[in-house]
């Protein structure tokens, strides 16, 4: 028989979700049998179009035998179809999922491809259809194989988030292939942008889902851009909290690539896993406002859900080479402790007199340099307390000259211990006492000192406030006033 339907829909309660299937048209060329309770029907050809597709197919199915069929029934029968189509739109691709794929992998399908369409689809389905879409090998062939354009995908969708929790970063305008296999689905060889973000540009990238019933997400990605861009994505995006926020205050510029692996079960986001890196190739960065800044940094800074790692990281600050190491781990905390960013951050470098003059954001010791001269090795160190960034740089000042009268007149052949350093008190930090009170303290060889008692409100936008401070010129212990600035000098002569 001839069959022709137009403007029109079928409607298939026991085969998908939403069971009215509209159809633009359909012209197939049908025959069947029917010998007592064996029913089969078959067509070499059906041509057929709707709002979110059109392609052909050729197709046959039966009854099943109910002795060997998991229904324990001769419905929903045997079918054999394979075909393909013209054009496809990507965001309905859910709708034409059978029901006995799980609803939640369903749904997830339909909020995570938010745009996107295919062409030349390839599809085949064979096997009892009672056993869509073949868990075990050797059940049927369950695949549809989509050459995809202008994809959106958002791999944790909106729908996964609880309330108030920043996204994850999309994959935008991908091409590639969409592939469902059996069980599973898969994006290959897709490339792109970044967060709807043209500066970053999506080389290569894959996902998958090995098996609908346990909804996890592996995504490895490799992108290129700018340095600054990459790090405001992670600041907006969910990757954020799970590193704390540790990177928050981190400036940077320069090209640089990302590399990402997500491990993400999408009903259980508590236990995603991230594991990512940026590679650095000669980038400008400053880890925090208080800290130096790098030049033509090389190596890479790795991030995970425990936080981040610095990895060979070397570069030019304070006017010489510098290598850091350390970084950031929460994965030995106790479970909801609230501690804040466990940011340790070192480095070891050399430090000239013109690099220091540069150098604003090392705060008073940066004076010391306009009447120096030379070149001295330092440590540095970054911590983190209440949101504050903590910095200690310590240097014997070997190779450095100060020319200052004495008793801090210094040849560049001495050894003098210098030691600048920022702290939070412990009480404060353990009371949770707001705002923050951060000591910086200053001692040159004891003969020089400085501290100086400063105040972070809430707002970490505006300027600290300095609440009191002290300076000493000579030996002796320095006594800080409860508010002001008091300056002593206890020397044999003047």
């Amino acid at each position: 028989a001839t069959v022709r339907f137009a403007d029109g829909a079928l409607y298939l309660p026991m085969v998908f979700e939403e069971p009215l299937l509209p159809i633009t048209a359909a012209h197939t060329q049908l025959s069947w049998t029917v010998a007592g309770d064996q029913i089969q029907m078959q067509s070499d050809k059906l041509e057929f179009a709707n709002p979110h597709a059109a392609g052909q197919a050729r197709w046959s199915w039966h009854t099943a035998d109910p002795e060997k069929s998991g229904a324990k029934s001769r419905f929903p029968g045997i079918l054999q179809l394979k075909g393909a189509l013209e054009r496809a739109d990507g965001t309905k691709v859910h709708r034409y999922l059978p029901l006995h794929i799980p609803p939640d992998a369903r749904h997830y399908v339909r909020d995570a491809i938010l745009a996107g369409q295919a062409s030349n689809v390839q599809f085949e389905i064979k096997g009892d259809l009672w056993d869509v879409p073949f868990r075990e090998r050797g059940q049927g062939v369950f695949r549809i194989t989509a050459p995809v354009r202008d994809v959106r995908y958002a791999y944790v969708p909106a729908s996964h988030l609880l309330p108030g929790e920043k996204p994850w970063p999309e994959l935008s305008r991908l091409s590639g292939e969409l592939v469902f296999d059996g069980p599973g689905m898969q994006v290959n060889q897709a490339k792109g942008i970044l967060d709807d973000n043209e500066r970053i540009r999506v080389e290569q990238a894959t996902a998958r889902i090995a098996d609908f019933h346990d909804t996890t997400v592996a995504v490895n990605a490799r992108a290129r851009g700018p340095l600054a861009d990459m790090l405001n994505t992670v600041r907006k995006s969910h990757i954020d909290a799970l590193t704390d926020g540790a990177l928050t205050q981190t400036q940077a510029d320069g090209e640089a690539q990302l590399q990402l692996k997500l491990d993400l079960p999408v009903h259980h986001m508590e236990k995603a896993k991230v594991d990512g890196k940026v590679l650095l190739a000669g980038n400008r960065i400053q880890f925090h406002s208080d800290a130096p800044e790098v030049q033509q940094a090389t190596g890479a800074v790795q991030f995970s859900e425990h936080g981040f790692a610095l990895q060979d990281l070397k570069g030019q600050a304070l006017g010489g080479a510098v290598q850091f190491a350390g970084g950031m781990d929460v994965s030995k905390l106790p479970a909801g402790a609230d501690h804040g960013p466990a940011v340790d951050v070192r480095a070891t470098g050399i430090a000239t007199t013109q690099g220091l003059l540069q150098a604003k954001e090392l705060g008073p010791a940066v004076q010391l340099a306009r009447l120096a001269q030379g070149q001295a090795a330092y440590q540095l160190r970054i911590s983190m307390a209440r949101g504050v960034p903590l910095v200690d740089v310590r240097s014997d000042l070997q190779g450095m000259a100060l020319n200052l009268p004495p008793p801090l007149q210094k040849a560049a052949a001495e050894s003098w211990p210098m030691h600048f350093a920022s702290s939070v008190p412990e009480s404060a930090a353990s009371a949770g006492q707001s705002p923050v009170r951060e000591t910086i303290d200053f001692d040159l060889a004891g003969r020089a000192q400085v501290r100086y008692v400063r105040e972070w409100s809430a707002d970490a936008a505006a300027p600290a406030k300095v609440v009191s401070g002290a300076i000493r010129l000579g030996t002796g212990a320095l006594a800080l006033p409860a508010k002001g600035v008091a300056a002593e000098v206890d020397l044999p002569r003047m």
